[in-house]
């Protein structure tokens, strides 16, 4: 069996109550964690469940700026174990809606990585809201509340004020304005890096735990953002439910993904997804053959009568494989009607400098809308696109 020693600092006495409360709970749940996953054979744990450990350890130290102050409220901690999801959901969304805007506590997420795509520059703001919702923060973008160098503040979500992700989704708070952000944060520029006890280790900056605003750079937290298994359904459910709070799309967006679906007959037939990356994937991983997909599609199909497939890719070679296949068999294929270059223009790695994020905001954001729709997902676990695909979440 594997041993595994957790060690958390500890609560002083000059700790104040709340501390000691915070550090049980987190004791809690860590021992919940090791009772139900850790604590088995070496032979039956995979290299994922072993990642999930360090991810998790990683995780916590996080929560805690020094041996006497906690980052995270034990309130908040808590209310991710809540049994009934919307019941979390409701304690999401009061977090972002205070009585005051003026006097509420901010983390302004500033989205300063262009070198990776949509689902990747999604699932960072995913982190940042759950750090802003555990240290009783509000989120907002600093390109939708900065009232002057818009230049300086604006994001790759669209090349159009306000330059965020505004473009495609509502706002989850009444907060999220200029007016009341430069009242109560003042200059943007002037604001601290967020950073906790661990971050802060070895370099100047000190612990922001207590400063009433501070700023999330996604380029300094890219390669820490991974989430642990501390909610009450896991990762994926918080994926999930981030979508839903995040990703409220803008009327214009939703009447668009009625109007595919309901052209192209999808909103009364149920179909798979089949998302093909290419381009920038192939410098990551190798890419998955169209035979794959094939052997998976026919699988569905005659298990489940399933005849209608919706490609998302961005390789126009990919849609015509894909295409012929799909005329063999006897399925439907459909997809949207946009230009496809073969490469992820959303990242700025692959991308043109003179790209039109704006369209290329408004692609990736129909497809996830008109994706979730669908029954099942197929493709490369690799591929961060993946996490916000399913956001229809209810309580069953």
């Amino acid at each position: 069996a594997i041993g595994l020693l957790l060690v958390l600092p500890k609560t002083t006495a000059t700790g104040k109550a709340e501390d000691a409360v915070l550090d049980h709970e987190l004791r809690s749940v860590v021992s919940r964690l090791l009772a139900s996953r850790w604590q088995r054979p070496a032979s039956t744990m995979n290299i994922e469940e072993t990642r999930e450990i360090l991810i998790t350890l990683r995780w916590l130290r996080d929560l805690r700026c020094d041996e006497v102050t906690w980052c995270a409220q034990a309130d908040s901690l808590k209310a991710l174990q809540l049994a009934n999801p919307e019941d979390i959901f409701e304690r999401l969304l009061e977090s972002q809606n205070p009585q005051s805007c003026e006097s509420a506590r901010y983390m302004v997420f500033h989205d300063d990585r262009t070198t990776s795509g949509f689902g990747w520059n999604a699932y960072l703001m995913f982190g940042a809201f759950l750090h802003a919702f555990l240290e009783r923060r509000v989120l907002v973008e600093a390109a939708t509340v900065a009232d002057r160098e818009h230049w300086r503040w604006r994001q790759r979500w669209c090349s159009n004020p306000p330059y965020s992700m505004k473009c495609f989704f509502r706002s989850w708070s009444k907060c999220e304005r200029p007016d009341w952000i430069g009242r109560a944060v003042g200059d943007l520029g002037q604001l601290p890096d967020w950073q906790t006890a661990r971050r802060a280790a070895g370099n100047e900056s000190k612990c922001t735990c207590n400063e009433s605003a501070v700023i999330w750079r996604t380029s300094k937290h890219s390669d820490h953002s991974l989430f642990p298994s501390l909610v009450a359904r896991g990762r994926f459910w918080w994926y999930a439910a981030m979508v839903r709070v995040l990703m409220q799309p803008q009327q214009w967006l939703q009447d668009a993904s009625d109007r595919f679906l309901h052209v192209s007959g999808l909103d009364r037939a149920p179909f798979v997804v089949a998302a093909v990356r290419r381009g920038n994937k192939s410098s990551e991983v190798v890419p998955v053959d169209i035979s794959e997909f094939a052997n998976q599609l026919s699988a569905i199909q005659e298990r489940y009568q399933i005849s209608d497939v919706l490609i998302q890719t961005e390789d126009h070679k990919a849609l015509q494989e894909l295409q012929s296949w799909c005329d063999q068999m006897g399925m439907r294929l459909h997809y949207t009607d946009n230009r496809r270059s073969g490469i992820d223009e959303f990242s700025s790695k692959f991308g043109p400098a003179d790209v039109n994020m704006t369209e290329e905001g408004r692609v990736a954001s129909l497809n996830l809308l008109v994706g979730s729709r669908g029954l099942a997902v197929i493709g490369s676990l690799h591929s961060a696109w993946q996490i916000g695909r399913a956001p229809r979440l209810n309580s069953s």
